[in-house]
C-alpha cells in the first residue's frame, strides 16, 4: 500500500511538472504568435527595412526555444511509457503543444514570404520612380539643347555625350523592369493595375526619349 501511495505521489508530481512546463510553452508560443502578427511591412521602404530586421531578430528566439517544446514531449512520453493513469490526457497535451509549435513555425514561414514579396515590390516601385525621374530630367536637358538654351557648341556636345552614356546604363534598368513586372503582377494581384500603369509610363517615356 505504501508503495502504491508513493507511486501515486510520483505520478501526481510528474503531472504537475508536465502541466507547468506545457503551460509555460503554451503561453510563450501564443505570445510569439501575437507578436508575429504585428510584424507587417508598410508602404515605406525604410520602414519595411526596419520590419525585416525585426523579423530576422525574431528567428533566433524560436531556434533557442525549441528545446522547451522537446522537453515537454520527452516528459510526456516518459510518463506514458511508465503507464501513467492519465496517459490519454498526457498525449493530448503533447499533441496540443506540437500543433501550436507547428502553427507558429508555419506562421513564420508565411511571414517571411510576405515580407520578401512586399519588400521586393517596394524595391521595384523605387526602380520605376528612379527611371521616371531620370527620363524626365534627361528629357528636359535634351529639350534645352534643341531649343538653343545652351548656346556653346562644346557644351552641347559634352551634354549629349553624357546623356548617351547614361542612356546605355538606363537601358539595362528599363529592360530589367520589363522582365520583373510579370513576377510582381503575379505576386501582387491587388496592385496589378497600378503596377501595369507605372511600367507603361516608363516604357512610353523611354520610347519618347529615344526617338
Amino acid at each position: 500500500l505504501a508503495k502504491q501511495r508513493r507511486q501515486l505521489l510520483v505520478f501526481a508530481y510528474s503531472m504537475f511538472l508536465l502541466y507547468r512546463e506545457a503551460g509555460g510553452v503554451r503561453s510563450w508560443i501564443l505570445e510569439k504568435e501575437s507578436l508575429l502578427a504585428t510584424i507587417t511591412a508598410t508602404d515605406e521602404f525604410a520602414d519595411a527595412d526596419v520590419v525585416e530586421r525585426r523579423f530576422e531578430s525574431f528567428i533566433p528566439e524560436l531556434e533557442t526555444y525549441e528545446y522547451r517544446v522537446e522537453e515537454v514531449t520527452d516528459l510526456g512520453q516518459q510518463l506514458i511509457g511508465k503507464s501513467h493513469p492519465k496517459s490519454d490526457e498526457i498525449q493530448e497535451i503533447i499533441d496540443e503543444i506540437a500543433a501550436l509549435w507547428e502553427s507558429l513555425n508555419d506562421g513564420v514561414d508565411d511571414k517571411r514570404i510576405e515580407l520578401i514579396s512586399t519588400i521586393s515590390l517596394q524595391q521595384f516601385k523605387n526602380s520605376i520612380q528612379y527611371c521616371v525621374n531620370w527620363i524626365e530630367c534627361k528629357g528636359k536637358a535634351l529639350m534645352a539643347i534643341k531649343s538653343d538654351e545652351i548656346s556653346n557648341i562644346d557644351t552641347k556636345i559634352r551634354t549629349v555625350d553624357l546623356i548617351e552614356k547614361e542612356l546605355l546604363l538606363l537601358h539595362d534598368k528599363v529592360g530589367q523592369l520589363s522582365v520583373e513586372v510579370e513576377k510582381h503582377l503575379r505576386l501582387s494581384p491587388d496592385e496589378r493595375e497600378a503596377i501595369s500603369d507605372s511600367v507603361k509610363k516608363v516604357l512610353d517615356q523611354w520610347g519618347e526619349l529615344n526617338k
